[in-house]
Protein backbone atom coordinates (compact mmCIF):
# COMPACT_ATOMS: atom_id res chain seq x y z
CA UNK A 1 0.00 0.00 0.00
CA UNK A 2 2.82 2.42 0.85
CA UNK A 3 4.29 1.96 -2.63
CA UNK A 4 0.88 2.40 -4.25
CA UNK A 5 0.98 -1.08 -5.73
CA UNK A 6 -2.07 -3.07 -4.69
CA UNK A 7 -3.51 -5.69 -7.01
CA UNK A 8 -7.26 -6.33 -7.33
CA UNK A 9 -7.26 -9.33 -4.99
CA UNK A 10 -5.34 -7.41 -2.31
CA UNK A 11 -7.68 -4.43 -2.69
CA UNK A 12 -10.71 -6.67 -2.20
CA UNK A 13 -9.12 -8.16 0.92
CA UNK A 14 -8.44 -4.66 2.29
CA UNK A 15 -12.02 -3.54 1.64
CA UNK A 16 -13.58 -6.65 3.19
CA UNK A 17 -11.34 -6.28 6.25
CA UNK A 18 -12.35 -2.64 6.65
CA UNK A 19 -16.03 -3.57 6.39
CA UNK A 20 -15.56 -6.32 8.99
CA UNK A 21 -13.71 -3.99 11.37
CA UNK A 22 -16.40 -1.31 11.02
CA UNK A 23 -18.86 -3.72 12.63
CA UNK A 24 -16.69 -4.37 15.69
CA UNK A 25 -17.09 -2.35 18.90
CA UNK A 26 -13.52 -1.03 18.89
CA UNK A 27 -12.45 2.46 19.95
CA UNK A 28 -8.95 3.67 19.19
CA UNK A 29 -7.06 6.83 19.91
CA UNK A 30 -3.86 7.99 18.29
CA UNK A 31 -3.78 11.02 20.53
CA UNK A 32 -0.54 12.21 22.06
CA UNK A 33 0.17 13.53 25.50
CA UNK A 34 -1.69 10.76 27.35
CA UNK A 35 -1.28 10.47 31.11
CA UNK A 36 -2.87 7.92 33.40
CA UNK A 37 -5.35 10.64 34.47
CA UNK A 38 -6.47 11.40 30.91
CA UNK A 39 -6.59 7.67 30.12
CA UNK A 40 -8.71 7.04 33.24
CA UNK A 41 -11.18 9.76 32.19
CA UNK A 42 -11.49 8.39 28.65
CA UNK A 43 -11.89 4.79 29.83
CA UNK A 44 -14.47 5.82 32.48
CA UNK A 45 -16.50 7.54 29.73
CA UNK A 46 -16.29 4.43 27.50
CA UNK A 47 -17.16 2.17 30.43
CA UNK A 48 -20.27 4.24 31.21
CA UNK A 49 -21.40 4.60 27.57
CA UNK A 50 -20.28 1.37 25.94
CA UNK A 51 -19.61 -0.97 28.90
CA UNK A 52 -16.09 -1.74 27.74
CA UNK A 53 -14.49 -4.66 29.56
CA UNK A 54 -10.83 -4.24 28.63
CA UNK A 55 -8.31 -1.99 26.92
CA UNK A 56 -4.89 -2.23 25.28
CA UNK A 57 -2.16 0.37 25.80
CA UNK A 58 0.70 0.31 23.29
CA UNK A 59 3.02 1.17 24.99
CA UNK A 60 3.45 2.11 28.66
CA UNK A 61 6.58 4.25 28.33
CA UNK A 62 4.74 6.69 26.03
CA UNK A 63 2.55 7.85 28.93
CA UNK A 64 3.59 11.32 30.05
CA UNK A 65 3.39 10.64 33.77
CA UNK A 66 6.55 11.65 35.63
CA UNK A 67 8.20 13.61 32.81
CA UNK A 68 11.57 14.79 34.14
CA UNK A 69 11.97 11.77 36.42
CA UNK A 70 14.25 8.87 35.63
CA UNK A 71 13.01 5.76 33.81
CA UNK A 72 12.55 3.70 36.96
CA UNK A 73 10.43 6.37 38.64
CA UNK A 74 8.37 6.99 35.48
CA UNK A 75 7.58 3.32 34.89
CA UNK A 76 6.70 2.81 38.58
CA UNK A 77 4.32 5.77 38.49
CA UNK A 78 2.67 4.64 35.24
CA UNK A 79 2.36 1.04 36.44
CA UNK A 80 0.68 2.06 39.70
CA UNK A 81 -1.68 4.36 37.80
CA UNK A 82 -2.65 1.67 35.29
CA UNK A 83 -3.25 -0.89 38.05
CA UNK A 84 -5.47 1.67 39.81
CA UNK A 85 -7.48 2.31 36.61
CA UNK A 86 -8.15 -1.41 36.20
CA UNK A 87 -9.28 -1.81 39.80
CA UNK A 88 -11.41 1.34 39.94
CA UNK A 89 -13.20 0.69 36.64
CA UNK A 90 -13.26 -3.10 37.00
CA UNK A 91 -11.73 -3.61 33.55
CA UNK A 92 -8.78 -5.60 32.28
CA UNK A 93 -5.78 -3.85 30.83
CA UNK A 94 -3.29 -5.27 28.37
CA UNK A 95 -0.20 -3.14 28.64
CA UNK A 96 2.64 -3.38 26.12
CA UNK A 97 5.99 -2.76 27.77
CA UNK A 98 9.55 -3.17 26.57
CA UNK A 99 12.51 -5.27 27.62
CA UNK A 100 16.01 -4.17 28.49
CA UNK A 101 19.00 -4.99 26.26
CA UNK A 102 19.74 -8.32 27.97
CA UNK A 103 16.13 -9.35 27.35
CA UNK A 104 16.40 -8.60 23.65
CA UNK A 105 19.40 -10.91 23.31
CA UNK A 106 17.99 -13.81 25.33
CA UNK A 107 16.36 -16.95 23.94
CA UNK A 108 14.36 -17.48 27.14
CA UNK A 109 13.05 -14.21 28.64
CA UNK A 110 12.16 -13.66 32.30
CA UNK A 111 10.79 -10.88 34.51
CA UNK A 112 14.21 -9.44 35.31
CA UNK A 113 14.51 -8.44 31.66
CA UNK A 114 11.63 -5.92 31.78
CA UNK A 115 12.65 -2.31 31.34
CA UNK A 116 12.29 0.17 34.20
CA UNK A 117 10.88 -0.35 37.67
CA UNK A 118 10.22 -3.67 39.40
CA UNK A 119 6.83 -2.12 40.25
CA UNK A 120 5.62 -3.24 36.82
CA UNK A 121 6.34 -6.86 37.77
CA UNK A 122 4.57 -6.46 41.12
CA UNK A 123 1.48 -4.80 39.58
CA UNK A 124 1.00 -7.27 36.71
CA UNK A 125 -1.27 -10.29 37.15
CA UNK A 126 0.09 -11.99 34.02
CA UNK A 127 3.36 -11.30 32.21
CA UNK A 128 4.03 -12.79 28.80
CA UNK A 129 6.85 -12.34 26.33
CA UNK A 130 6.45 -12.80 22.58
CA UNK A 131 9.70 -13.79 20.88
CA UNK A 132 10.82 -15.17 17.55
CA UNK A 133 10.75 -18.95 17.33
CA UNK A 134 12.83 -20.72 19.98
CA UNK A 135 13.46 -24.48 19.63
CA UNK A 136 12.27 -26.36 22.71
CA UNK A 137 13.62 -29.81 21.80
CA UNK A 138 16.28 -31.42 19.63
CA UNK A 139 13.55 -32.38 17.14
CA UNK A 140 12.57 -28.72 16.73
CA UNK A 141 16.14 -27.64 16.01
CA UNK A 142 15.85 -29.19 12.54
CA UNK A 143 12.91 -27.08 11.36
CA UNK A 144 13.87 -25.21 8.17
CA UNK A 145 14.40 -21.44 8.12
CA UNK A 146 11.13 -20.65 6.30
CA UNK A 147 9.14 -22.47 9.00
CA UNK A 148 11.12 -20.70 11.74
CA UNK A 149 10.36 -17.30 10.20
CA UNK A 150 6.64 -18.09 10.47
CA UNK A 151 6.75 -19.13 14.13
CA UNK A 152 6.66 -17.23 17.43
CA UNK A 153 6.98 -18.34 21.04
CA UNK A 154 4.76 -16.89 23.78
CA UNK A 155 6.50 -17.24 27.15
CA UNK A 156 4.74 -16.98 30.51
CA UNK A 157 6.87 -14.98 32.93
CA UNK A 158 4.24 -14.60 35.64
CA UNK A 159 0.75 -15.95 36.08
CA UNK A 160 -1.00 -14.90 39.27
CA UNK A 161 -3.92 -17.27 39.86
CA UNK A 162 -2.98 -19.49 36.91
CA UNK A 163 -3.03 -23.17 37.79
CA UNK A 164 -0.10 -25.09 36.28
CA UNK A 165 0.72 -22.57 33.56
CA UNK A 166 2.68 -23.83 30.58
CA UNK A 167 6.20 -22.52 30.25
CA UNK A 168 5.47 -21.40 26.70
CA UNK A 169 3.24 -21.86 23.68
CA UNK A 170 4.53 -21.85 20.13
CA UNK A 171 2.49 -20.37 17.30
CA UNK A 172 2.76 -20.75 13.55
CA UNK A 173 1.60 -18.20 10.97
CA UNK A 174 -1.03 -19.36 8.51
CA UNK A 175 0.01 -19.22 4.88
CA UNK A 176 -0.62 -15.73 3.57
CA UNK A 177 -2.43 -14.42 6.67
CA UNK A 178 -1.16 -12.59 9.75
CA UNK A 179 -3.09 -14.93 12.07
CA UNK A 180 -1.33 -17.47 14.27
CA UNK A 181 -2.42 -20.82 15.69
CA UNK A 182 -0.77 -23.15 18.18
CA UNK A 183 2.10 -25.06 16.57
CA UNK A 184 1.89 -28.84 16.39
CA UNK A 185 5.49 -30.03 16.38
Amino acid sequence: MKAGKVNDAEWQQILSTIQELEQLPVWMSDGTGWTTSSLRADLARLKARENIQWFVLDYMYLLNDGIGQNETERTALASKGLKSICKELNIAGIIIHSMNKSGMASDVPDQSMLRGSGQTIYDADVITFLTPYTPMSDKERFINQAERDNMRTLWFGKGRELENPQKCIQFVKHAGYPAFSEAKL
